[in-house]
């Protein structure tokens, strides 16, 4: 994330009208846990800051973690929602001080290193044939699914999915989502190409129709790259707030130039992937309706 997003983000979703431009890659404020972690309920000091790598530290009560959570963590204290602050985040997270196509650093992973790992055992509803057709392998030291991500034909990096603690972090300078590119997009469609958030809800909905995951919320040029493709694009993010602002970001960007489709009934699922795990894929489908 740019040092100007992250003064935006301080300024417009935490309220704060004071902060500072470390030249390390760190923005400092007043800390937003301040009231309930800190010895006297307020920081006078600039204690907390937000890294251009994506991750935040409060240097006196401790709180820290990547931005990807710190609205969760914070909704915990404060009882509020912040959907918009989480938007913003999975928006711009990505973002560097350069990121044109032309300056950025495109470094690519040799394919040998996936041969030093098996294939992933059936978890997670993966079965063998997805885990053969995505390239899936696991780690067992670790106990940790590899995703790998592909770019121009080649092993740009991998996502790591550890079973244990849930966490998520990436090997490689993962930059697929810069240029415009999607998981999955290395797998052409026929006539139909859903759009999914996640990378589990591709691979699980790809069994049926092919689809490609924005890996969070999808990024100005993504969608650029879907305006040129002759498919009809069916929008089938996850069903939550997230999700539906995700939506209204597709239709604003794609609506009237490629034909966008939707489901109408998630039948109390939360995302494609539970869909296909209850068997309701079919039941879902027919609920379709054209959006524009």
């Amino acid at each position: 994330m740019t040092r100007e997003r992250i003064i935006e983000l301080i300024t417009k979703y935490l309220k704060q009208k004071d902060y500072r431009v470390i030249s390390t890659g760190w923005v400092m404020t007043h800390c937003p846990f301040a009231q309930w972690t800190h010895a006297d309920g307020d920081d006078k000091r600039f204690s907390f800051g937000i890294s251009v790598r994506g991750g935040f530290n409060c240097f006196t009560c401790g709180k820290k973690g990547s931005l990807f959570d710190f609205p969760k963590m914070l909704s915990k204290f404060t009882h509020e929602p912040y959907f918009e602050m989480e938007e913003f985040i999975k928006e711009y997270i990505w973002e560097e001080d350069i990121c044109d196509s032309t300056s950025l650093e495109i470094t690519y992973l040799q394919d040998e290193i996936l041969d030093l790992y098996p294939y992933a055992p059936e978890v997670l509803s993966l079965k063998k044939k997805d885990i053969k057709k995505w390239n899936i392998r696991f780690d067992e030291a670790t106990q940790s699914l590899l995703f790998p991500v592909y770019l121009n034909g080649k092993l740009n990096g991998i996502k790591v999915r550890n079973l244990r603690n849930k966490a998520f972090y990436t090997i490689g300078n993962i930059v697929i989502k810069k240029l415009g590119g999607w998981y999955g997009d290395w797998f052409m469609p026929r006539k139909w190409l859903a759009l999914v958030e996640g990378e589990r809800d591709a691979i699980l909905l790809s069994r049926y129709l092919t689809a490609w995951a924005s890996m969070g919320s999808p990024t100005i040029k993504q969608l650029e790259t879907i305006m040129s493709l002759p498919f009809k694009v069916l929008l089938f993010f996850d069903n939550d707030e997230s999700g539906r602002n995700m939506e209204k970001k597709a239709i604003k960007y794609l609506g009237g130039i490629v034909p966008l489709y939707k489901p109408t009934d998630y039948f109390g699922c939360k995302d494609p992937a539970e869909i296909v795990e209850k068997r309701l894929l079919k039941k879902v489908l027919k609920t379709i309706k054209k959006i524009v």
